[in-house]
């Protein structure tokens, strides 16, 4: 629960940070990601393909199964926080005691359009990519990649939004962890 808390308030720091006052970007390095679209007048980031994540809304621990996550070097069960509620999370600890975690951006019923809105000018990186043909991106207040803190943020219905987020892992290969995460989720939302 502490470790949680934690999570948490890291987060919502962040969050804030990234609302409240611009960062300075950092020059990346050969491990971060780059932008693999430069659309951002909305075209680009209509949804296709919307996936209905059914019984995954309430059960986030579930978008990876046990051999996904020690795949990724992580414990094999994650730890669910408001499991059944809206905006419903999970995080896996590593050995390193580095959190990786996937959550629900549906409150307010989140878009790809409105993370770009409220975050693109407002970051100390904000890197558009896509996830198996969903719209996402990888953004932050503050530019902490070199410490393995890292935030993508992936469309996936044009009213719904799911974040996967890095904290303390290897550097910037943070980030790319947190694609083949996204990549793995995306997989299994539209299986079921």
């Amino acid at each position: 629960m502490r470790r949680y808390m934690i999570v948490v308030g890291m987060v919502t720091a962040a969050l804030l940070a990234a609302c409240s006052e611009p960062g300075t970007p950092v020059a990346g390095s050969s491990g971060t990601p780059s932008p693999t679209t430069s659309d951002t007048d909305g075209a680009s980031l209509k949804v296709k393909d919307p996936i209905e994540p059914g019984r995954f809304l309430a059960e986030p621990c579930a978008v990876l199964t046990r051999a996904q996550s020690t795949g990724l070097g992580w414990e094999a069960e994650g730890t669910p926080h408001k499991a059944g509620q809206k905006n419903a999370s999970c995080d896996w600890d590593t050995k390193d005691l580095a959190n990786y975690s996937f959550g629900w951006l549906d409150e307010y019923n989140q878009s790809i359009t409105d993370t770009y809105r409220v975050f693109k000018d407002n970051s100390a990186y904000f890197e558009p990519i896509s996830i198996d043909g969903y719209p996402a991106v990888f953004h932050s207040g503050t530019d902490n990649r070199q410490r393995g803190h890292c935030n993508l943020v992936v469309g996936i219905r044009d009213n719904l939004t799911f974040h996967v987020s890095a904290l303390g892992g290897p550097g910037p290969e943070a980030c790319e962890t947190l694609r083949e995460m996204a990549t793995l989720a995306i997989t299994n939302l539209k299986a079921g």
